[in-house]
């Protein structure tokens, strides 16, 4: 998986550099990140969350710039099948 960049993990240096390949070559609409996971202390998570904050979400939202990448509410695109244009019926989701 990390092979892959299925799973991006390591230094924010390291981060950001997997990220920029990532975004680069993938153009993503949404980018979904996971602060930390698995058996970590309470100090490794903050820290964990601290470092996306202060340097890899910086960072990604400047190679967002350079790459003219633009999130869904930018370009007007559905979030919802709900809010597809001429869509008369609201979809009922499966748990109701």
């Amino acid at each position: 998986q990390m092979e892959e960049m299925m799973i991006i993990a390591g230094t924010p240096k390291q981060v950001v550099a997997k990220l920029r390949i990532l975004l680069e070559e993938t153009r993503p609409g949404i980018l979904g990140l996971w602060g930390n996971d698995g058996s970590v202390t309470h100090d490794d998570a903050e820290t964990c969350i601290r470092l996306l904050g202060e340097e890899v979400l910086p960072a990604v939202r400047e190679m967002a710039k350079e790459f003219d990448l633009k999130s869904p509410f930018e370009t007007g695109q559905p979030v919802s099948v709900d809010y597809m244009p001429g869509r008369r019926e609201a979809v009922r989701a499966a748990a109701e």
